[in-house]
């Protein structure tokens, strides 16, 4: 399965199995005995716990107009209750308990939809031994000239009966619980007409009329966005409002705004600059993705999520977005590198392979170290085409319905009534539910100054060097991995091989040196000579056949923690307000990860993983 199979997962999926044979159960002995009103007003009642438990314990947000609109719907539900004696009362409480709190769990989980439904056809395939055991009366008997059409009907009941659960999982990962509840007003709806048409079952002028009030006050909610607009208008103001807003499309913005769109969401994407400016930290032909990961064990669970994302971006696209070159990352045999790239690779059952430097010589020449160095070979590293992979998020993301603004800044955001505010460079205010923050280096300057203590934005230059005369073939991705030499004196350089993107020459740069302190709205200087100078030295003894001198450079912001990690959490001044930061020079390869994490804060969705590892509190500030 995709999402780890923990404790708690199966606790869910457990519960919701018993959750559904119980509401379904009922509902078949209504249908059956002619309480199908019964069964209509339970799923009536059953959207009202969904609707308050993303209201008032997930923290899904609702306008005044909302909040109101559904109280008229919870005094219309009372008066079916009160005034409808001929009901009964067990079969719509037990439906409408059951089901509402099936989709409560659905939204809890951290599988998707097929596995979480295969784990809850486990449950019940384990339970039925037990149940026919305990109750030997519980048997089926079907007439012994059953026609045809008949067990055909029942032979497609199993799949007829799977699909809906199916869509109603993959909504709940989809949709904010509040939304869910108001469309599962539709199903006893239907069934009230079923109730007067089919069956004949007596319904008074009282139940007509609380059906027809819920219908129009569901109605005003479907439309309170447009009813919004129109007041706002005749103010001469005017107010869009969206879903979610994500404030920054370099790689973390666009991944979250690719994992949000879907047509039931509104969401739309910021961006102060173009499309392809280059003065954050997203711009460039490639990157590298590995996950023998030096760093720590840590990352494992995300660097595992990122790499589900980046495979599923690359299936949606015909663009070489994946380069699969493998990974070599070098170093002294006690070093950092290669120690650290060991135990992850260990911990994380990652396919490796370590090398001695004789080894090395002659599976990468293009390599020259010393007899006491060491390496770690991962097969599965890649190199990704950074710009190209970008942009195609943001195309996704577009397709999907979601929306582009770009060349306009967020110039503040504060709290409004019923969600947040962005008041925007182009004099255009925004209203939003939920607002993801990935600015980069700019994201403490005026949006989240609450981050500027953890965070210290430097410019980074970046080199290529072309390959010697004859030497070409050598160090393209098929003979040449994306690496990692960390030298005798500690400096640590990466590279990716040439033809990974269109940048030509082997991509270099130092990941530990060379990191100036810089403020992001600046005029980028040009690079100095003697910082040339000091990679040319490094280059020339590691990788012989390159051209001493490169090619060119550009700069790169690395936007540092203390730590040289991640921040990722919740503003502590605006709730609903959630960000990603301080990448620290490593975080691209995180991109879809963090993206899908985002995501699923935005939504008040279950994460994925635990991400208390990032959080800024580790600091104690």
């Amino acid at each position: 399965m995709r999402a780890r199979l923990n404790q708690r997962n199966v606790l869910i999926h457990g519960s919701a199995a018993v959750l559904v044979v119980l509401n379904w159960g009922t509902f078949i002995w209504a249908s059956i005995n002619g309480h199908v009103a019964e069964s209509g007003l339970g799923y009536l009642i059953a959207p009202f716990i969904a609707i308050g438990t993303g209201a008032f314990i997930l923290g899904d947000r609702m306008s005044v107009l909302r909040r109101c609109l559904l109280f008229i719907i919870a005094l219309c539900v009372l008066v079916l209750i009160l005034r409808s004696a001929e009901l009964d009362h067990w079969v719509y409480l037990t439906i409408g308990l059951t089901w509402g709190s099936y989709a409560c769990l659905k939204k809890l989980t951290s599988l998707d939809a097929f596995d979480g439904l295969f784990c809850e056809t486990v449950v019940l395939s384990a339970l039925l031994p037990v149940l026919l055991m305990l109750l030997p009366s519980l048997t089926m008997q079907l007439p012994p000239a059953l026609p045809g059409i008949s067990l055909a009907l029942l032979a497609l009941c199993g799949f007829i009966s799977v699909m809906p659960l199916w869509l109603f999982a993959k909504a709940a990962s989809a949709l904010p619980l509040s939304v869910m509840g108001i469309f599962q007003f539709v199903l006893p709806t239907t069934q009230l007409i079923v109730a007067l048409w089919f069956y004949h079952q007596p319904i008074s002028a009282n139940t007509i009329l609380c059906f027809s009030a819920i219908w129009l006050a569901l109605l005003l909610i479907v439309g309170e966005p447009f009813l919004h607009r129109f007041l706002f208008c005749a103010k001469g103001q005017i107010v869009k409002r969206f879903d979610v807003v994500v404030v920054g499309l370099g790689i973390m913005g666009a991944a979250s705004l690719w994992q949000l769109a879907h047509p039931g969401l509104r969401v739309l994407g910021i961006e102060a600059g173009g499309p392809t400016h280059a003065k954050g930290s997203s711009h460039g032909g490639t990157r590298i993705f590995r996950r023998a990961y030096w760093e720590g064990e840590a990352y494992l669970p995300l660097l595992n999520l990122a790499h589900t994302g980046w495979e599923r971006l690359q299936s949606s696209s015909d663009k070489r977005l994946l380069v699969p070159a493998g990974g070599v990352f070098i170093g002294p045999r006690a070093s950092d590198i290669v120690a650290g790239s060991l135990r992850t690779a260990r911990t994380g059952n990652i396919a490796h392979e370590s090398w001695d430097a004789a080894e090395l010589g002659r599976r990468l020449p293009q390599f020259s170290a010393s007899h006491d160095m060491q390496a770690v070979f991962e097969p599965g590293a890649y190199a990704i085409a950074a710009e190209d992979a970008r942009l195609h998020m943001l195309s996704e993301a577009v397709d999907r319905q979601a929306q582009l603004c770009f060349g306009s800044s967020v110039q503040a955001l504060h709290s409004s009534n019923g969600g947040i505010c962005l008041d925007l460079s182009s004099g255009q205010q925004i209203q939003a539910d939920a607002v993801i923050v990935t600015a980069g280096p700019w994201i403490a300057n005026a949006l989240l100054p609450e981050l500027r203590a953890y965070l210290t934005p430097k410019r980074v230059p970046i080199y290529w060097f072309a390959p010697r005369k004859g030497c070409e073939y050598a160090f393209t991705a098929d003979n040449f991995p994306v690496f990692l030499y960390e030298c005798k004196d500690g400096s640590l350089l990466y590279g990716i091989p040439s033809g990974a993107s269109q940048e030509a020459g082997v991509k270099i740069g130092f990941h530990n040196r060379q990191q100036l302190p810089s403020d992001p709205d600046s005029a980028a200087p040009a690079i100095d000579a003697t910082l040339i100078r000091q990679i040319s030295s490094y280059v020339s003894a590691i990788l012989p056949d390159l051209s001493p001198q490169p090619s060119r450079g550009k700069w790169c912001f690395y936007t540092m923690s203390g730590d040289e990690s991640f921040l990722l959490g919740e503003s502590q001044r605006h709730a609903g307000v959630y960000y990603a930061s301080a990448c620290s020079g490593h975080g691209f390869k995180f991109a879809t990860g963090i993206g899908a994490l985002l995501s699923s804060m935005a939504q008040k969705q279950a994460l994925q993983i635990d991400i208390t590892p990032f959080h800024p509190s580790r600091f104690g500030r």
